[in-house]
């Protein structure tokens, strides 16, 4: 039987406040309700109430807002083998009942896989590692070891670059874990994708809005505009649908993969190097049948909400202003500080700039390989509404 180690973790108290968040899911604990001992390191640290009683073990970083991260409430050792179950469930589950077999996805995504601070992509036969958090930090060689031993990737990367760990106050790194590196390809669909996993984007594909590609794949139709089109997620499958596309992007490395992509898949894409905010104000009055937009975060901080709304109206307008009447518009947000809510109410303004009307037909978010967890609604960051205009 598995020993009890909760008289031997480092003692860390929670508040009565804390601790009721706690009880109703809310894996976070924050600065102002944790009293920790001097000098604590970050790591795995025991958990109590201000009467003692055991909530559970946690990752502590003493240097975060964000001070604890609840792992689980077991008083047994969180050893290999409960990491490497934790690793074969979430991935279990996106192969088995989601029906992602083989597919390249997202295998456990942090605290809604109940691994706070971890990221595990499958992007073809390699996989891409993040550690998010300080804790999850200390765990790298026993994730590294576990990663390899449950699904033997030709490459594994770490890829520690996502912005979350700058508040989390850690260094920003990239290195290779194993295997050789160099271009790895993937599936979306029909459609073949060629990615560098170390210089790309996010971790070398834009894995969560996969599902969103593939539906663009069957809207699609006549003169179609993939704006901030990147690698050709959107472009090439409305391209494999028979739309005429334009991709535009202000990246000319990103237009060189893209019609690097589109020439792997026998397809045909007009790529432009443009700003979109200056592409979509030009003197082109082609009306589209299907537009894309899905910019980068527009709002990486609460306190740029304001200038990012306005950012989004601009986009909604300008893209409302090419399209036909009965045309289609996918209009898309990643940036966690915006709404649903904030998003359509920016895409209603923008149709009111432009003169138009919209219905929607579909809200959509991230696949389901990338859950959401309901009492972090950052979790949720990515959301778009697809709508026809009149």
């Amino acid at each position: 039987m598995a020993h009890d180690v909760s008289g031997s973790l480092i003692p860390v108290r929670v508040s009565a406040r804390g601790a009721v968040r706690l009880a109703r899911g809310l894996p976070w604990v924050w600065a102002d309700d944790v009293t920790a001992p001097a000098g604590a390191p970050a790591g795995v640290v025991g958990l109590r109430d201000p009467a003692g009683e055991w909530l559970g073990q946690g990752f502590l970083n003493p240097a975060s807002t964000i001070r604890v991260r609840h792992l689980a409430a077991t008083t047994r050792p969180l050893d290999d083998k409960w990491l490497r179950r934790q690793l074969t469930e979430a991935a279990a589950f996106r192969d088995g009942p989601l029906g992602l077999a083989g597919a390249s996805c997202r295998l456990v995504h942090s605290e809604s896989d109940h691994l706070p601070g971890v990221v595990l992509d499958r992007i073809g036969d390699a996989m891409v590692l993040q550690t998010l958090c300080a804790g999850a930090d200390t765990w790298l060689p026993r994730l590294q070891e576990a990663v390899l031993e449950l699904f033997s990737p030709r490459l594994l990367l770490l890829k520690n670059t996502a912005r979350a760990r700058q508040a989390e106050r850690l260094p920003q790194e990239t290195r290779v874990l194993s295997g050789a590196p160099g271009p790895t390809l993937y599936r979306e669909g029909e459609v073949t994708f060629e990615t560098d996993l170390a210089s790309d984007q996010k971790t070398g594909a834009f894995l969560d809005q996969r599902d969103n590609h593939l539906m663009m794949g069957t809207v699609a139709r006549g003169a179609a505009l993939d704006l901030f089109c990147y690698h050709g997620g959107f472009a090439l499958q409305m391209a494999r649908a028979g739309a005429t596309v334009t991709a535009v992007d202000a990246s000319a490395t990103a237009i060189e993969r893209l019609q690097v992509n589109a020439r792997r898949n026998g397809l045909t894409v007009a790529g432009q190097v443009a700003d979109v905010f200056g592409y979509l104000k030009g003197d082109d009055a082609t009306r589209q049948d299907t537009i894309v937009c899905d910019p980068p975060a527009l709002c990486p901080h609460a306190r740029d909400r304001k200038k990012a709304l306005f950012a989004y109206r601009q986009l909604a307008a300008g893209c409302l202003a090419r399209l036909r009447a009965g045309g289609v518009l996918l209009f898309c947000s990643c940036s966690a500080h915006v709404s649903p809510g904030d998003l359509l109410d920016a895409l209603s303004g923008g149709a009111r700039d432009a003169g138009r009307t919209f219905c929607v037909h579909r809200f959509v978010q991230a696949g389901p390989d990338h859950p959401s967890h309901p009492l972090i609604p950052e979790s949720a960051y990515l959301k778009g509404y697809l709508i026809r205009a009149t």
